[in-house]
């Protein structure tokens, strides 16, 4: 252990180039096999936190900044403040490249030890002693020196300083990333969520508490909200660029509960029956601030399910009339009070999409509305008057949720109105006269080439009814007795788009992928799911979910992560969803891993099939010849039966009489009056 302790202290003093990889390896072997791996695994711990405990003493401590702002040269402070966060980076990136370099020494302890100890892998166990021996020293003072120093490089920035953001993203990335693990939730069990977030959240507070009261001394209203918009700008800057994304949502509530309220009330006594009224508002900055928080998007609400709440009742012709009418009053607001704001028409078009769906009779109500005046016709409106009221109603069934509600009510009413049918039809037709045109022009001066003639229809995904599939099986079945007819949902296609942590992306998975990721909805992030949880949720065979597992885990874009990492995906393993994921592009194709070779259940399934099908296949064969020849004997029957099928395999005589016996038993043959004979029956 002695020679295996100085060439990790060789590898925290950066001289691992000078050490022999296979020595130190086979010296960590042979203790692991001598039974002696509980004293190197302690002893590693005891090397790791003493060189942390170095890199705290020697590298930390000092350049510990002053935190509190005072007399000195702010630039001074700002580099001090800057210098402490680039150390404490540096001291980060060392540990970790030195827990790389002993895992590899001690990779068959962390295989062989660590897991009949159920103890961390080296590497984990490094994270947790730089969590609790340096970040919570109780030794030195580095948490809150830290949490002290990023708070006042944010005070300063606020106040005009310019500050490293490259230096204070890399610092708050090391926060991110360490976290306690008796904790589920990826974020909440961060430091920055645990020790950092919270102080940031209150520090804002107090700053914005003293700006708002500055600002309503000395600016007007719209000097104050333009101020008031630049705030916001900023903190959505300053969250995207150095601190958490989650860290925006809080912090804009503060910008709001402390700048924005406290003018609201002033300024809706003046301007509030005005507004109502749809009379023009010349105060633009007025527009803007109060489009820039959900205010005015919670205002909306509270009216729209007070609306909501009694026309629910209603019947559904007075509901959409009132909810129509309450549509175009906004869109009159919008038009000549807000000048058409963006950020306006989004609250709105949020507003309502919450309170219609409040009514979950909605999509009902929306069906019958349509149904009643397409019934009407043009008795009572002009068809212009029609087409303008249908545009007027699809707006209001895009804020429904439940569409699938309204799908089975309406699809044979709306979107033949809207032309989604008709236009696939016309496509299709179009489509298809120029492949057949293209056939002629390729087959032309071609005498040997053979052209069969091809109908195509294209259809538009979400636009023809899929319940018809159900009906035509049914009629199918009635038709065909030795018949089975097969879905083929594997063609299809489904795109989703998730919210990873660093940005949201667009995934296109077949159907089958698609069920096997939704499996991972309704779990919190960073839970891992068995493969048998998996198989349950979405009821696919063994062999197809062991490739679409393999496709979301193993393949270029893992969107899932196995556990343990490999290749190959067995029934043991267990997934958590890919929450760190993420890819240049914003939309991503996900291909279904192609199988290297059939396993004994598909080669077992696969000639099943096939046996299936040369069954039908030598009947067919079999009332063909006894059509045409009325009367055989059997070894004649044998021979012209097996002379036919001879283009497509060679059927052995005993699989050919137990067709013919089938064939007795349907009562389309008989045997004759020798026994050795066969009669068709007509």
């Amino acid at each position: 252990m002695e020679k295996l302790s100085v060439s990790i202290q060789q590898i925290y003093a950066k001289n691992a180039s000078s050490l022999s990889f296979e020595e130190n390896y086979r010296h960590a072997y042979n203790l692991v096999i001598a039974k002696q791996g509980k004293m190197l695994y302690d002893g590693l711990v005891k090397l790791i936190c003493e060189n942390l405990d170095i890199f705290a003493r020697e590298k930390l401590i000092p350049v510990f900044p002053r935190t509190e702002l005072d007399g000195r040269d702010s630039m001074e402070m700002c580099q001090a403040g800057e210098l402490f966060v680039k150390v404490f980076r540096e001291v980060w990136d060392d540990h970790e490249s030195s827990m790389s370099k002993i895992s590899d020494l001690v990779k068959y302890m962390d295989r062989v030890y660590t897991q009949s100890a159920n103890v961390p892998k080296i590497t984990e166990q490094g994270s947790k002693l730089f969590l609790s021996e340096l970040i919570h020293s109780t030794k030195y003072p580095i948490l809150a020196q830290l949490n002290a120093t990023i708070l006042l490089l944010i005070r300063m920035e606020r106040n005009g300083t310019a500050i490293n953001r490259s230096a204070m993203k890399q610092c708050v990335d090391v926060l991110l990333t360490l976290r306690d693990t008796s904790i589920k939730a990826v974020f909440e069990s961060t430091v920055y969520k645990l020790n950092l977030e919270s102080e940031i959240l209150q520090e804002s507070d107090i700053y914005y508490t003293n700006r708002a009261k500055e600002m309503l001394d000395l600016h007007d209203l719209s000097e104050y909200l333009k101020l008031a918009e630049s705030f916001i700008n900023a903190e959505q800057d300053r969250t995207h660029s150095y601190l958490s994304f989650h860290t925006s949502v809080p912090l804009q509530n503060i910008l709001i509960s402390k700048i924005l309220t406290p003018i609201l009330p002033d300024y809706s006594r003046d301007r509030k029956q005005r507004v109502l009224l749809g009379e023009k508002d010349d105060q633009r900055g007025v527009r803007r601030g109060r489009c820039r928080h959900d205010k005015a998007k919670h205002g909306w609400e509270e009216g729209g399910e007070a609306s909501a709440k009694s026309m629910a009742v209603q019947t559904a012709i007075k509901w959409m009339t009132d909810v129509l009418a309450l549509k175009d009053h906004f869109d009159r607001l919008l038009a000549n009070s807000w000048g058409g704001e963006v950020s306006m028409q989004t609250a709105i078009n949020e507003a309502f999409e919450s309170f219609i769906n409040t009514n979950k009779r909605a999509a009902e109500f929306v069906s019958l509305f349509i149904d009643d005046h397409l019934k009407k016709g043009t008795k009572l409106k002009t068809e212009s008057e029609m087409n303008t009221l249908i545009d007027r109603t699809i707006s209001i069934f895009r804020f429904i949720s439940d569409k699938d509600v309204f799908e089975h009510r309406m699809w044979l009413r709306v979107y033949p109105e809207t032309g989604g049918m008709f236009h696939d039809i016309r496509l299709s037709g179009e489509l298809t006269d120029s492949f057949r045109g293209f056939i002629q022009r390729v087959t032309e001066g071609d005498d040997s080439a053979v052209t069969i003639d091809m109908q195509t229809s294209i259809l538009t995904a979400g636009i023809w009814p899929i319940t018809n599939t159900t009906d035509f099986g049914r009629f199918y079945n009635t038709r065909h007795s030795g018949r089975k007819l097969s879905w083929q949902p594997n063609y299809g296609s489904a795109d989703i788009r998730v919210a990873f942590k660093t940005r949201k992306h667009e995934l296109n998975l077949t159907t089958a992928a698609m069920i096997v990721f939704l499996a991972f909805s309704d779990v919190e992030i960073g839970q891992e799911l068995e493969y048998s949880e998996i198989k349950e949720a979405t009821g696919l065979p063994d062999v197809d979910l062991q490739r679409q597992l393999q496709s979301l885990a193993c393949a270029k874009y893992k969107v899932l992560r196995k556990h343990p990492a490999s290749r190959s995906v067995s029934t043991t393993d267990t997934f958590t969803f890919n929450y760190d994921f993420s890819a240049p592009l914003q939309r991503i194709k996900i291909q279904t891993v192609a199988s290297k070779a059939e396993s004994n259940e598909e080669r077992r399934e696969t000639e099943e099939k096939v046996e299936e099908e040369r069954k039908l296949q030598t009947e067919a064969c079999i009332v063909r010849v006894m059509k045409d020849r009325k009367h055989m004997a059997h070894n004649d029957l044998i021979n012209e039966v097996t002379r036919q099928l001879a283009s497509r395999f060679t059927p052995v005589p005993v699989a050919i009489k137990k067709r013919i016996e089938a064939l007795i038993e349907k009562e389309y043959l008989e045997r004759g009056g020798d026994k050795k004979s066969y009669n068709y029956l007509a």
